[in-house]
């Protein structure tokens, strides 16, 4: 997982495992997962100067 500066993230949010490619295709960085309920969730940062973009 990459190294961020807690100042350079925007926002935070988590998502489905199943979720996470299209996210992350647009920018997103993963900064942790976990599992709950049998599924995995992904953490993803958004560290861009621009505004965060969702699929």
């Amino acid at each position: 997982m990459p190294e961020i500066l807690l100042e350079n993230v925007k926002e935070i949010i988590e998502v489905p495992e199943n979720q996470a490619n299209a996210y992350q295709a647009l920018g997103w960085l993963e900064i942790d997962n976990y599992r709950n309920g049998g599924k995995v969730f992904l953490v993803l940062a958004w560290t861009e100067d621009s505004d965060p973009r969702k699929p």
